[in-house]
């Protein structure tokens, strides 16, 4: 049988061995952390403790999707595609298996996947030589980090034409928007590579321009900025973001209001980012504290983690009402981060796939008591 130079036997450290691009492995039982007993270490290390607290996992072999453009590059011949699963198989996160090592990624990952990749590229001695290996790691960043492991180019949009959407959305495209695309580009920047590089979301998201500096030590620099549609009304936004790329910027996008099932008023939001994934805010308004408590205490009971549940202090140092960040995971195993805030029968719920961008959400200290005015408006 011939494989593929891209191909290539791995035999793990649980005894079974697979070559890449085969069918894949039945899940099989895991010890995820450090010490004797522990078959694998898992990064990032803080999110493998919270959302496998007692260190199990389900772990299953994937085949490497035969339209991935890969290099020569050494992370490629020497890591294995895997998904992992939590034992009652609420979640699965993707990531690549190497040295008894698995390197995990996922959007809620969004302010850690790059250091992640870093890691991955050290592990692995990988270090870009030329613009098409940047290219090639990006790319394979993208699938692992955002596109849920598969290939990047079907999504990639180069010219507004190869964009899969309406034509009453294309007939709005700014020509701003229009002279800014263009195809994958990697340039020569100081010790490493400059890469840009626009994609959507299967035409559900918009377009987002993706920049990142790829050298030797791994990635530095990574952004992620939806351009399309509404980049007008976020360019400042988005100005504002490359002098200070640390810091998470929130700026409403949309506005509205109506009624849920049980009967709470709602006024709902979504935040577009200075980098990376929307916010949105759902603030419930009850007229009995019971039903905002009922609520509060589902979302609590239905989460798959909890970072923080506590008192939600004033600036005087008075209990103001109820705080907790929570992780939940939808019907299809994909996690999201939840902000919660109740006061008396007023609760308010910051979500997104991000993580990070959730955290940049958090309610500011209400001077004095109270949650009116205190929140992103």
């Amino acid at each position: 049988m011939m494989i593929s130079r891209f191909a290539f036997v791995l035999c793990s450290a649980l005894g079974f061995c697979s070559v890449l691009g085969l069918e894949k492995s039945a899940p099989q039982l895991i010890h995820l952390g450090e010490g004797a007993d522990r078959q694998f270490q898992a990064f990032p290390e803080n999110m493998v403790k919270l959302l496998f607290p007692k260190g199990e996992a389900l772990l299953e072999q994937e085949p490497m999707p035969a339209d991935w453009k890969l290099s020569s590059l050494p992370v490629f011949k020497k890591v294995e595609l895997v998904k992992v699963s939590d034992t009652q198989a609420r979640f699965a996160l993707g990531g690549v298996l190497y040295d008894k090592k698995i390197f995990l990624f996922d959007e809620l990952f969004c302010g850690e996947n790059p250091g992640i990749m870093s890691q991955l590229m050290q592990a692995t001695a990988t270090a870009p030589k030329n613009p098409d290996d940047a290219l090639a790691l990006a790319r394979f960043f993208l699938s692992l980090s955002y596109y849920h492991r598969q290939s990047v180019d079907p999504f990639v949009v180069s010219s507004i034409d190869e964009y899969k959407d309406s034509a009453a959305l294309l007939e709005k495209t700014s020509s701003e928007v229009q002279r800014m695309l263009h195809a994958p580009s990697s340039v020569p920047k100081g010790m490493g590579y400059e890469v840009e590089l626009f994609s959507s979301a299967g035409g559900k998201d918009g377009i987002h321009r993706w920049r990142m500096i790829i050298k030797a030590g791994g990635l530095e620099n990574v952004s992620d900025q939806r351009v399309f549609p509404k980049y007008e009304q976020f360019r400042d936004l988005y100005a504002r973001a490359e002098k200070n790329p640390a810091e998470i910027e929130l700026q409403t996008a949309l506005l509205g209001n109506g009624r849920s099932e049980d009967g709470a008023m709602i006024g709902f939001g979504i935040y577009g980012a200075s980098n990376g994934p929307a916010v949105n805010r759902n603030s419930y308004y009850y007229e009995a504290g019971e039903k905002a408590e009922a609520r509060f205490q589902h979302s609590l009971q239905g989460a798959v983690a909890v970072i923080d549940n506590g008192p939600w202090l004033d600036s005087d140092g008075q209990i103001a009402g109820k705080r907790a960040t929570l992780i939940e995971a939808n019907a299809d195993k994909i996690l999201w981060a939840v902000q919660l805030i109740q006061e008396g029968s007023t609760v308010i719920e910051f979500s997104s796939y991000c993580l990070r961008n959730v955290v940049a959400a958090r309610a500011s200290t209400p001077r004095g008591k109270g949650i009116t005015g205190s929140l992103v408006a």
